[in-house]
């Protein structure tokens, strides 16, 4: 499934979602979780081509790398690259893909490299 296909049932999924507020459990479990997710984000790290890095958690947006999958910094990009085809209805809106990293893909075993926002991501943790 590409990006494309993911981000299209997300906005569908989201538009499903959106008439039906959420239950007070739940509003109550996003509320926790808001706070840790904030600060995650907004922590920095600094990062070196070569070094093996992974998703901070709760910060995952993209299907590659996978949750855990280590994945290495190819690029640190001077300036952030910002994917126009995306609009302000999608988390991706304006989303600063600064970083390029690689992870092998498991069947044929090639590199393959993906654009990303740094700040989802922090050292590797094996």
């Amino acid at each position: 499934m590409s990006d494309k296909e993911i981000e299209e049932l997300v906005k569908q999924r989201l538009l499903e979602d959106m008439p039906v507020p959420v239950s007070e459990n739940t509003r109550k479990e996003i509320a926790e979780k808001l706070p840790l997710a904030y600060q995650a984000f907004h922590e920095k790290r600094e990062f070196k081509e070569g070094q093996l890095v992974e998703w901070k958690e709760g910060l995952k947006n993209k299907v590659r790398p996978r949750l855990r999958e280590p994945a290495i910094v190819m690029e640190l990009l001077k300036t952030p690259e910002f994917d126009k085809e995306r609009d302000s209805g999608t988390p991706y809106f304006r989303e600063p893909l600064d970083m390029i990293v690689g992870v092998i893909e498991e069947n044929e075993g090639n590199l393959l490299c993906f654009h990303v926002d740094k700040r989802r991501f922090k050292p590797f943790e094996a």
